[in-house]
């Protein structure tokens, strides 16, 4: 969603097609199509894709009709998110970000399977592979660059969220929405116990996290079971 022009950007379901349409309905414009598209973000009038391509791929902005490519890179893009001066893009092995606009890419960090990016105060945060098979983790990096820190374990392959200082993530053994205060700049002492959100079956299966001063809102089963359930946090 992008609360500048109120519009919706989304990637067709068959991962061809970028479409964009006003949030009070009409009919949807193409943003972008016949490419392998893993991640939108839509920002300040900005419409932002990352692109697959061979063992890497394309970060393109596109502003009205016009698309100009930032940056390609090597390793899948595994998401995108963005901020008011940067671009950010988590791909198989790194964490990168870009100017929004001009192509000139930074590593921040490397690593292994790095996904669901997200963005609080001056630190990128992501999920990653950890020393289990079952389980992964979230990691977080300055915005500048720096060091990888180790935030949470035991988190499950699933989409995370931080809002208001806090951060949400998926419990890796059992079916529950969990979340924990932000870890302190530098981290230090001992972490601050994670409290459950919510504990369901219908949480088993889930394919996307939102969370805003309205609660959490999570996209949980598949097929004709698929629906989207909303959590109160307080």
């Amino acid at each position: 969603v992008d609360a500048h022009d109120a519009a919706l950007a989304w990637i067709g379901n068959l991962g061809d097609v970028v479409l964009r349409v006003p949030v009070r309905g009409g009919a949807p414009t193409t943003v972008r199509d016949r490419g392998i598209f893993t991640d939108v973000a839509a920002s300040g009038g900005d419409v932002f894709v990352t692109e697959a391509r061979g063992a890497g791929g394309t970060l393109t902005r596109v502003t009205g009709t016009t698309a100009a490519q930032l940056a390609t890179f090597d390793g899948t893009p595994r998401g995108i998110v963005v901020d008011a001066d940067d671009v950010f893009v988590a791909t198989s092995s790194r964490l990168l970000s870009s100017p929004r606009t001009r192509g000139a890419v930074t590593e921040l960090a490397s690593g292994t399977a790095f996904g669901s990016p997200q963005l609080d105060d001056g630190w990128l945060y992501a999920t990653a592979a950890s020393s289990s098979p079952r389980s992964r983790m979230i990691v977080r990096v300055k915005k500048t660059g720096g060091p990888l820190e180790t935030v949470v374990t035991n988190v499950r392959d699933a989409a995370i969220a931080i809002h208001h200082g806090a951060l949400y993530w998926f419990d890796a053994d059992r079916p529950a929405l969990l979340a924990s205060a932000v870890v302190a700049d530098p981290p230090g002492g001992p972490r601050p116990a994670p409290r459950v959100v919510s504990e369901d079956p219908m949480l088993e299966r889930v394919s996307a996290l939102a969370v805003d001063d309205d609660g959490a809102f999570v996209a949980t089963g598949h097929g004709e079971a698929a629906r989207i359930v909303a959590i109160s946090i307080r």
